[in-house]
């Protein structure tokens, strides 16, 4: 079965609620992006191949994209973003707090759709 991504889903709820800190929001949105993408790219793994490329995150949001199914097609586009929010909080001197609310949001839209998917 291999590791539950969704803990570390739990692990960025719990860096969130921890602390308003910078670091622990920025942590947080980390951690909720590779819970996801982790998540999503197991999905993809499973219903069609497995990915091996050293540019793996943006090898499965352009595979998401060409898909021919309008919920893969949704993910591409949440990933997406998502990888940004996550750039952000990484490597950005200036941390954009807003993201971790639209973090929340995506995050509760890419739930419906992987839940179809499931």
């Amino acid at each position: 079965m291999g590791f539950d991504w969704k803990k570390y889903h739990e692990v960025g709820e719990h860096l969130k609620n921890y602390s308003e800190d910078e670091a622990y929001q920025r942590a947080a949105i980390s951690r909720y992006y590779y819970a996801y993408f982790n998540i999503i790219r197991r999905y993809f793994e499973k219903k069609h191949y497995e990915i091996h490329s050293k540019y793996v995150h943006q090898k499965l949001i352009d595979e998401l994209k060409n898909s021919l199914d309008d919920n893969e097609y949704q993910l591409s586009d949440y990933l997406k973003r998502f990888r940004g929010y996550r750039n952000n909080a990484d490597y950005d001197d200036k941390f954009k707090a807003r993201n971790i609310q639209k973090t929340q949001k995506l995050i509760k839209d890419m739930d419906k759709i992987l839940s179809k998917l499931q």
